[in-house]
């Protein structure tokens, strides 16, 4: 049936490397993988004895972009969180806008890394500014969109003396 030559043709693709050809060529979903079962495996070529030991064939949905904005932002100890946590350390607040969650989402879907990805992707976001905040007087980084696309630069806001020596006086209080 067809969902043994969609498996052929991703298995193909993976060892050819022509990833955007064959996008463009079958253009499959995530809902016609779900329909693969035992019987295309075996189709394929893959011996009877391996896959009656499998107990379950199952597939995996991509996830979309709301779904990875949703993972960076939404646990109780999301990536972002823990980011941001970092920054705290060092009486920084980190802010990202609405439009930079999106492009590190579409980052990740357009590396094919999803989720997992995420996070090495916030780290090479945010690699030069974590070792410029600590012992400076940057007091907010905010990023946007063009940083994570790399054509700029994050803000940075700086603390004035007023601030400063509020700060001072509500730690010696």
């Amino acid at each position: 049936n067809g969902e043994g030559f969609v498996l052929e043709a991703v298995v193909s693709t993976q060892s050819t490397g022509d990833k955007d050809n064959f996008e463009k060529q079958l253009k499959i979903n995530d809902s016609f993988l779900q329909d693969i079962d035992a019987e295309d495996l075996v189709n394929y070529g893959i011996i009877p004895e391996f896959v009656g030991r499998m107990p379950l064939c199952v597939s995996l949905m991509s996830l979309d972009k709301e779904a990875l904005v949703t993972i960076l932002t939404q646990p109780k100890n999301s990536i972002l969180s823990q980011y941001k946590y970092l920054f705290t350390l060092d009486d920084c607040e980190l802010v990202f806008t609405d439009d930079s969650l999106d492009a590190v989402a579409e980052l990740a879907i357009k590396k094919r890394t999803g989720a997992r990805g995420l996070r090495s992707i916030l780290e090479n976001i945010l690699m030069a500014t974590m070792y410029e905040v600590p012992g400076s007087d940057i007091a907010e980084v905010t990023i946007t969109r063009a940083v994570v696309e790399g054509t700029g630069k994050p803000i940075l806001k700086t603390r004035t003396k007023q601030q400063d020596e509020i700060q001072a006086a509500a730690v010696n209080i």
